[in-house]
């Protein structure tokens, strides 16, 4: 509302400078008073500009619309109504709603049946027909062709204004809205999905039917938190989320399931190659946290399934939970998988001299 009521003054200025020079050769040296008044006017907007900056907005907005109103009132009656300065008395009602919070309706209402009142009464008394100052012919032509182009200009700065302040509140509902979304299907911890978040991935996966699906569970999460604390448990959930997801597909949903378990979706992946990188995220996740002398081993046991058949995804998180339970009673730190029609488990071959599959 400040920067309206200051753009709103500052604009005024520059269009009505011309005036001063306009009302002074009008009869001079009799038109000074008021070539001199209107410069004051100007000077008075600049006034409500530093008062809005040091934050005394009633006073700048009092004194932005009494001044032309006094003004403007004043020219009427001194160059009558053929000068044509009465219209400009038709855009206070408008600029009470630029200066003024929304909530004054009323004021911008009332100055608005004010300045219509007035303009109509000096268009309508004999008594303001003639000039108080004799002035030429051309000149009121002039002037009332100015003041014509002036209110034809603000009319069109309003609605250019308003047009744009629309537009940005509309961007600005549109970005509030996208952020609200994001914090509904974001886990603030991690940053990956919530279980709302991936809830359209884990439905399209229902009716597409060609995917696999993995859960992976932080090993002994509930000592790391006891002996190190809940700071260093949340860092490590954290730090394990960043490696699934640097060690993952970009195409890879993944989410947050609950406490220290991620969900895994990948669409068309195969199960030989779906283990690989599951594994991959695993040995990524694998470290040593010291705090206070206190050192804690931190891995990832995973749980996968494939599946090839549409149906419901509850069966596959089931499949892929009793999957990294058989990771958990084996030793932790692995990843097993199945397809989900198969009932025996697929662990991944074992490389000679190497534990990194299956090691616990």
């Amino acid at each position: 509302m400040v920067q309206g009521a200051n753009h709103f003054f500052l604009i005024s200025t520059v269009t009505n400078a011309p005036l001063v020079l306009l009302i002074a050769v009008g009869s001079w040296p009799l038109t000074l008073s008021p070539a001199v008044s209107h410069l004051a006017m100007i000077i008075g907007w600049y006034v409500a500009v530093f008062l809005n900056g040091r934050g005394r907005l009633a006073a700048a907005s009092l004194l932005g619309i009494a001044l032309p109103l006094i003004q403007y009132l004043y020219l009427s009656v001194l160059f009558s109504a053929g000068s044509l300065f009465e219209v400009q008395l038709l855009l206070l009602g408008g600029l009470i709603y630029v200066v003024f919070v929304p909530t004054r309706w009323r004021w911008g209402l009332l100055f608005s049946v004010v300045g219509l009142l007035t303009a109509a009464v000096l268009v309508a008394v004999p008594a303001f027909a003639e000039p108080r100052v004799d002035v030429p012919a051309w000149w009121l032509s002039v002037a009332a062709a100015y003041n014509l182009a002036n209110v034809a200009f603000f009319l069109f700065l309003t609605g250019f204004f308003n047009n744009s302040y629309l537009q940005r509140e509309r961007r600005r509902n549109q970005e509030l809205l996208s952020e609200a979304h994001l914090l509904a299907v974001t886990d603030a911890l991690t940053g990956l999905y919530n279980r709302r978040g991936i809830e359209p991935e884990l439905q399209s996966a229902e009716i597409t039917g060609d995917y696999v699906l993995a859960i992976a569970d932080v090993d002994h999460f509930k000592q790391i938190n006891d002996r190190l604390g809940h700071q260093v448990g949340d860092e490590v959930l954290s730090e394990v989320a960043a490696d699934i997801r640097a060690a993952l597909p970009r195409a890879a949903a993944i989410a947050r399931w609950g406490g220290e378990e991620f969900l895994v979706v990948m669409i068309q992946t195969q199960l030989p190659d779906a283990l690989t990188m599951l594994d991959r995220a695993r040995a990524a996740a694998e470290r040593s946290i010291t705090v206070d002398d206190e050192t804690e081993h931190v891995t990832i046991s995973i749980g996968a399934v494939r599946v090839d058949q549409p149906g419901s995804v509850d069966v596959a998180i089931a499949r892929a939970d009793g999957q990294l339970y058989e990771a958990k009673r084996e030793g932790r730190n692995m990843v097993r998988g199945v397809t989900l029609r198969e009932r025996a488990r697929r662990r991944l071959p074992e490389v000679a001299g190497d534990r990194s599959l299956s090691g616990g």
